[in-house]
């Protein structure tokens, strides 16, 4: 048998001794990827030791970790481990027995002598004072222990927020000293997030049930110009990556995705939530290295242990601290070859809830810090802490800010916006040509050796796109009412465009982006 890790034993004594306390119902915090299996499989053991004539349930309700716990548990224990669940086709009861939770919440007269329940996957459990979970709990007299790697919901933390199910979180290995002490013993792969040239600009977008509106993130984002931007820094980035992970914003997103890369000979599959038998042939051909890539829609944040991804791309802007956590997390695991694992976030969701063993949880009723919580390296563009005084990747050190106090607000001396104006010696207006989608607008500026571009969307299939490419193309001439805009109507009347003098480009990321345009009608 494997020799348990410190934190293993740790955390397993810390429970047991919690648990036994009457009216304590505790959560051990472990992060993805630290073998938070073998801890149940260790409490178990542990607990049925001193407790012989009682009986152990694990529950979960994702399908791929009831089969990992039951596989993990069943082969740490040497002993015939039940499974129930209707989605696996097992109604097998033992002494200890993995349970669905949807599959077992009415059944819960079917299982005698229960000493301990343990829940996998924690926070997946509603905060409401209803649901399977509560309603199964509430049938037998024993107390409950909780694992995950993220002990907190939008709301706050789990043990705190309203009708919290929990009373504390007895062992916590998710804190910044403990995470970054398991990556240097290598029990945890070391975790980058680069700056993008892109980012995902989420302004406006309302919420829904705590996260951004899925239909108009889509409606904004699933776009011709936004995917092929994204997908070719991600192309350029990923060819010294193996196995790529993508997080998009709908199925109809997740497709274009897929569809792009595989037109740009990256071998890619796709899953989400309505695929059933083709979801585990595209995940085992991921496994097994026939597919590069692999786009998900909700469905590969939980339970997914593929420990040699080293991309992570989120194409999918989150307010969720468990979304984004769980998703950065599948990179993680440690595996023979895998020196790291990058996060390409164009959806802005380091910056928003801050590194992974650090993040922002905010409780309700508390107000949002200010500050920044990260900041980008200028040499290599790695994401940091905001008081990191070194660059995590390649040691550049910070210079120190000097701000300038008693004013509205806080401004940082040294910090610098790269915009300036260009001026422009020819421009020309041509046909951007994709495969398998509507024909667009592309319009060159060329100023000295430089050549900036901009792109008009004018068929899109999104709305937003489209109008937006009206507005763009409007600027350059006066189009009559009731004009059928079309690529080939524009390009024929192109050669009467305004011809413009100057451009106001933004510098600051590294894909410029055209502010202004100046035909030298007015004095800027």
């Amino acid at each position: 048998m494997m020799k348990p890790r410190w934190y293993q034993d740790e955390c397993c004594d810390k429970l047991l001794e919690r648990v036994a306390v009457k009216g304590v119902h505790p959560i051990g915090a472990i992060p993805t990827g630290a073998g938070k299996t073998i801890i149940i499989s260790m409490m178990i053991e542990k607990w049925l030791a001193k407790n012989p004539n009682k009986s152990v349930i694990v529950l979960s309700h994702v399908k791929e970790i009831l089969e990992q716990n039951h596989a993990s548990i069943e082969k740490y224990l040497g002993i015939d481990v039940g499974l129930y669940s209707a989605m696996l086709n097992s109604r097998d009861i033992k002494n200890v027995t993995v349970c669905g939770i949807q599959s077992v919440y009415k059944r819960y007269g079917e299982f005698k002598n229960v000493g301990l329940i343990i829940i996998d996957e924690v926070h997946l459990v509603t905060d409401e004072n209803s649901g399977m979970y509560r309603k199964f709990l509430a049938e037998f007299n024993c107390n409950f222990i909780g694992l995950t790697a993220t002990p907190f919901r939008t709301r706050g933390y789990l043990h705190q927020i309203p009708n919290a199910l929990f009373t504390e979180i007895a062992y916590d290995l998710t804190s910044s000293d403990n995470f970054r002490r398991l990556i240097k013993e290598g029990y945890l792969s070391k975790l980058f997030s680069k700056g993008t040239s892109y980012k995902m600009d989420t302004k406006g977008i309302a919420i829904q049930a705590g996260d951004f509106a899925n239909k108009q993130l889509e409606k904004r984002f699933n776009t011709d110009e936004v995917t092929e931007i994204a997908l070719d820094e991600v192309v350029k980035t990923g060819k010294n990556y193996k196995k790529w992970l993508i997080f998009a914003i709908s199925i109809d997103h997740a497709e274009a995705i897929t569809e792009y890369l595989n037109e740009n000979n990256i071998n890619t599959a796709i899953v989400h939530s309505k695929m059933e038998e083709d979801r585990d042939v595209m995940l085992d051909g991921f496994r097994s290295g026939f597919y590069r890539a692999i786009v998900n829609v909700n469905v590969l944040t939980t339970g997914i242990d593929i420990p040699d991804i080293d991309l992570i791309v989120m194409l999918r802007p989150t307010k969720s601290p468990i979304i984004y956590a769980q998703s950065v997390g599948r990179g993680l695991r440690v595996a023979e070859g895998k020196d790291h694992c990058l996060v390409l976030d164009f959806a802005n969701n380091v910056a928003t809830h801050g590194p992974v063993d650090d993040i922002q949880v905010i409780n309700k009723g508390e107000k949002k810090k200010g500050e920044a919580i990260t900041k980008e390296c200028p040499k290599c563009q790695c994401i940091n802490y905001a008081a990191a005084p070194q660059c995590i990747a390649c040691g550049y050190t910070f210079p120190v800010k000097v701000k300038i106090q008693n004013t509205a607000s806080d401004l940082d001396i040294l910090k610098k916006t790269k915009k300036a104006w260009a001026n422009v010696t020819l421009m020309t207006v041509s046909k951007h040509k994709k495969t398998n989608r509507p024909d667009s607008i592309r319009i060159d500026y060329i100023c000295g050796l430089r050549r900036f571009s901009d792109w008009a969307a004018i068929k899109s299939n999104s709305g937003y796109a489209a109008g937006m490419a009206k507005g763009v193309l409007k600027k350059f001439y006066d189009f009559p009412e009731g004009f059928d805009y079309t690529v080939e109507n524009i390009l024929e009347i192109s050669d009467k465009f305004k011809k413009p003098k100057r451009i106001f480009v933004d510098h600051t990321e590294r894909y410029p982006r055209i502010e202004k345009i100046d035909f030298g009608e007015d004095d800027e």
